[in-house]
């Protein structure tokens, strides 16, 4: 019984550092393959293009400068929520327009999907809204998602997932 406890043991302690070292890349895409479960794929679909259109209305939006002002967290958290609030209105027109009738995306696809969804999110948050402010970013995912050389890849993805995995 020791023997058991012990493999338990060392195997859960390997475990953890991995898991707390992705945290906010694991927790953002449980709560992507959530709503993609909950919603529905065309919802899902509707969701990430409409980040996309958000993130391009934030980034030539007029008064950006004059909105995004202060100290590094309140700078972080404005932006944020304007690139949110720039992104609800595609979603709920993309919403509206996208019925994607008979379209199929079996749950690991979809979880595929998420993954790269948050990493694409991440690359964002990190290279254009400061979350690095609110959210230090641990080595991995400084090695994985901040280099400049990876953001195109990291847009690109779920753009990519797309075409492979949707029927």
């Amino acid at each position: 019984m020791n023997q058991v406890a012990a493999i338990a043991q060392s195997s859960t302690s390997g475990i953890l550092p991995i898991v707390m070292n992705f945290l906010a890349l694991i927790v953002l895409t449980v709560i992507l393959f959530a709503f993609a479960m909950k919603a529905g794929r065309a919802a899902f679909i509707s969701l990430v293009l409409a980040l996309y259109v958000g993130f391009g209305l934030f980034m030539v939006f007029p008064w950006k400068a004059q909105i995004i002002a202060g100290d590094g967290v309140t700078k972080a958290v404005v932006a944020l929520l304007l690139f949110v609030g720039l992104s609800i209105i595609p979603f709920l027109i993309l919403r509206r327009v996208n019925t994607m009738g008979a379209m199929r995306i079996h749950a690991l696809p979809l979880f595929g999907l998420s993954v790269l969804s948050a990493g694409a999110l991440l690359a964002l948050s990190y290279h254009f809204l400061n979350l690095a402010t609110i959210l230090p970013a641990t080595p991995p995912l400084t090695t994985y998602v901040l280099p400049e050389q990876y953001l195109f890849y990291w847009l690109v993805a779920p753009l990519v997932g797309f075409f492979v995995f949707a029927r």
